[in-house]
């Protein structure tokens, strides 16, 4: 049995107590089990964040509480820019027996029990700094609703260096939904309409 080690911190982005960290300092990232274990176990107790953090930029993770905003997809908005490198976006069918994990399905499929759930994690990283990593997880269940109502958010610099810089760029905003990147999911359906 591996037993994971998390840098569990009572700190807060940019000393804003509705986005409290849940692990700073983390050199590397989370593994589909580790995120399991904090999406269902931490979670429960952690702190969660009812803001989205902006321009992370170092290596941190949050536990999102979905809740707040229209859309899960809302948490990808982080003003970083665009993150267009996938390492991994795939979508796992796991099961829970009596408290124990497995895995059914490396693919998105039709649920077979109510004790089965798709894991979703998108992990890309930025383009304007390819060593910064944003990957988001989250469960969700044979009716499509997220368990738990959070998500795992972790930023991960590979560089070494524990900080990553990006420029700024000015952005123009026209009526074409090409260019809405930088919107939320849920105004950019407000948008489209």
């Amino acid at each position: 049995m591996r037993i994971a080690i998390y840098f569990q911190t009572q700190e807060c982005w940019k000393d804003d107590e509705k986005i409290p960290l849940f692990e700073k300092g983390r050199p590397e990232r989370y593994t589909v089990d580790q995120a399991i274990e904090i999406i269902t176990k931490h979670s429960l107790v952690s702190s969660k964040c009812t803001r989205q953090p902006l321009r992370v930029r170092e290596n941190a993770s949050f536990i999102i509480d979905l809740k707040w905003f229209d859309n899960w997809e809302d948490v990808k908005a982080d003003m970083n820019g665009v993150y267009s490198g996938i390492l991994r976006c795939a979508v796992w069918m796991i099961e829970c027996r009596n408290g124990l994990w497995s895995l059914l399905k490396k693919k998105k499929a039709p649920l077979p029990s109510k004790d089965a759930f798709h894991l979703v994690q998108n992990s890309k990283t930025n383009k304007a700094a390819p060593a910064l990593a944003r990957s988001i997880f989250l469960f969700n269940d044979f009716k499509g609703n997220v368990v738990n109502n959070v998500c795992l958010l972790q930023y991960h610099v590979s560089n070494g260096e524990g900080e990553s810089k990006i420029c700024r760029y000015r952005s123009t905003v026209t009526a074409d939904p090409q260019t809405l990147s930088h919107f939320t999911h849920s105004r950019r359906a407000r948008l489209r309409q």
